[in-house]
């Protein structure tokens, strides 16, 4: 699974929700099978976006298919963020295989 953090501007979210939804659409493109939007109850201009891949080494493939265009969409959604920061990205790598193992023995 991967997350990305991103804190919106509050006058840029329109835009930011705006071109989430062309990010959903290149993410599935390349390969996501799950992909949601979440919104801070507590801090309303953090969202994280998730997305889920089937493995790593399919991740590592997305970044291989970054097309001109979807770097674009990428750019603009960092326009939206305050201060002019980048999003927190953060992967994950699911373990109940390994812990389903662990525990039959």
């Amino acid at each position: 699974m991967i997350t990305l953090a991103y804190p919106v501007a509050p006058d840029k979210q329109p835009e930011f929700l705006r071109l989430s939804l062309q990010l959903q659409k290149i993410r599935r493109r390349n390969g996501a099978y799950f992909w949601e939007l979440f919104q801070d109850t507590a801090q309303p201009d953090h969202f994280i976006e998730g997305f889920m891949v089937e493995s790593w080494l399919e991740h590592l493939r997305q970044h291989e298919r970054v097309s001109k265009a979807d770097q674009a969409v990428q750019d603009k959604i960092n326009l939206c963020l305050t201060r002019q920061s980048i999003p927190n990205v953060s992967h994950y790598i699911a373990v109940t295989n390994k812990l389903t193992s662990t525990l039959k023995k």
